[in-house]
């Protein structure tokens, strides 16, 4: 979109513009790209970037399936360069905080995960499951990440049923149950069929309970290991009128960093591999009615 890039690229000021992304790889030697593309068109401007040796930041989901965020992760390795993956979330105020809080002990041995994500009916191409779209490859792949980031451990069998959309097609409304190896169950829910937006994790264990809200970045814990939350204690963010651009900002130092500092990827291309790998199962065993164990 001509007239959309030309206003971007005056608002912050690029020098130059290009309507053809193979064109600029072919012009120009960059260090880094940012692979912000619809869903279906991930994979092919990844590896086009990857294949010009430069490293690549990949907007989620890293493609439409675990095979196209296996390609992405591989051809990377072979490249000799990185791919990081764009779970903003993970740089969100209220969920660092939870994050934070749970590796101080606060809920003790973690029992059990809530969570869920979603909001009003998707259009255009997210709303087209041929382009890639519907929640699960929208949002679902968000929360997912974030359970498996708030855990540490890996995913050992999904369980899922969705309700599909009668005129697209797509993913509607979903329910999910994730089994991982340090034996938590995650029970999720993921739609696209409610008034307003919702964004809830709550992690419930033997010492206490986390829960925190986006966009609000609202934390409720109860803890009875951390004496300043033994009583029910609401948190609220330092920054709520920016939140967003402070979450979008870190997120940015931080990868930017990881390059330039030569350190890990701050979401490196396996955690997308992973994520990937659960919402599939989701798919598979809403199609055969099974539970589907992971390798």
């Amino acid at each position: 979109d001509e007239v959309n890039a030309g206003a971007v690229m005056e608002e912050y000021g690029f020098d130059r513009l290009y309507l053809d992304y193979e064109e600029m790889l072919s012009r120009q030697e960059l260090d880094a790209v940012v692979v912000a593309t619809p869903h279906l068109l991930l994979k092919d401007a990844a590896l086009a970037a990857i294949n010009r040796g430069s490293h690549v930041f990949v907007e989620k989901p890293m493609g439409v399936s675990k095979a196209e965020a296996v390609e992405i992760r591989d051809a990377a390795r072979d490249a000799g360069v990185t791919a990081t993956v764009g779970y903003c979330q993970r740089w969100a105020e209220g969920r660092v905080l939870m994050k934070d809080l749970i590796d101080r002990g606060a809920v003790g041995e973690i029992a059990h995960v809530s969570a869920g994500k979603g909001g009003p009916p998707l259009t255009g191409w997210l709303a087209d499951p041929k382009q890639g779209g519907g929640q699960l490859l929208f949002l679902g792949v968000h929360i997912t990440d974030q359970i498996r980031w708030m855990l540490g451990a890996e995913a050992t069998r999904v369980y899922g049923d969705i309700q599909w959309h009668p005129e697209t097609g797509a993913d509607q409304s979903s329910a999910y149950t994730i089994r991982f190896d340090n034996n938590v169950l995650a029970d999720v829910v993921c739609s696209q069929n409610v008034a307003v937006g919702f964004d809830f994790l709550e992690v419930l264990g033997s010492d206490g309970r986390i829960r925190a809200e986006w966009r609000g970045n609202v934390v409720h814990v109860e803890s009875l290991a951390i004496p300043e939350f033994r009583h029910p204690t609401v948190i609220r963010p330092n920054y709520p009128e920016r939140q967003s651009a402070e979450m979008f900002a870190e997120e940015m130092k931080a990868w930017v960093g990881s390059l330039t500092e030569q350190r890990d990827s701050p979401v490196p291309a396996d955690d997308g591999v992973k994520v990937m790998e659960i919402i599939d199962a989701v798919f598979e065993s809403a199609r055969t009615g099974a539970p589907v164990d992971l390798s």
